[in-house]
């Protein structure tokens, strides 16, 4: 199964049906597959069960918008496994890395994908992992119509839009995490 999913994945064409099964097992697969195949292509259309799923593509007049904005719990785990199985979302954060290690003390990588994060990390830890999330997005081929943020994400929309590049961009969010900590550290009372 790993090699027919890898492969549905990646090499996927925009065919203009689809079809989504459920099975345990490669000769249940190869049943339903072969059931069918049996009927012509207009009877499986849009059928519905609870282990096949049919239809036809929509057209590529539709519109997609990335927004970014994630709540850090959650782009940490998905950081995590992409960055052990997904190359290019490992190269987009490790030059994220690379940039906000010439302001912070590295190692960066261990914080940015570790579940506690110390407070000066925080908004740079954010923007690295959505950019690098949006950045592998549109590397497969995924091509907003519009991007749209919040928080970080703002930057993050901003710079995969061409409005500034990713160096500025680091730096942007370097001086407002050094920022916050200073505003966070003379708000603190003893």
């Amino acid at each position: 199964f790993s090699g027919l999913c890898v492969s549905a994945n990646r090499g996927r064409n925009d065919y203009k049906y689809r079809i989504s099964i459920i099975c345990e097992s490669a000769v249940e697969l190869i049943e339903r597959l072969q059931l069918l195949s049996k009927q012509p292509l207009e009877d499986n259309l849009h059928q519905k069960s609870p282990e096949t799923l049919t239809g036809q593509a929509r057209t590529k007049t539709d519109k997609l918008v990335l927004i970014f904005g994630c709540e850090v719990g959650a782009c940490t785990r998905t950081a995590q496994v992409l960055y052990r199985t997904e190359p290019a979302f490992a190269q987009s954060l490790d030059t994220c890395v690379r940039l906000f290690e010439a302001s912070f003390e590295p190692p960066l990588l261990d914080i940015f994908l570790s579940e506690n994060t110390p407070p000066q990390y925080e908004v740079a830890k954010r923007f690295a992992i959505e950019y690098a999330l949006g950045h592998f997005w549109m590397r497969l081929g995924i091509q907003p119509s519009a991007l749209f943020g919040v928080e970080a994400g703002e930057y993050v929309a901003a710079c995969l839009a061409g409005v500034f590049s990713l160096q500025d961009a680091v730096k942007i969010i370097t001086s407002l995490s050094l920022n916050d900590l200073k505003n966070t550290l003379e708000n603190v009372r003893f």
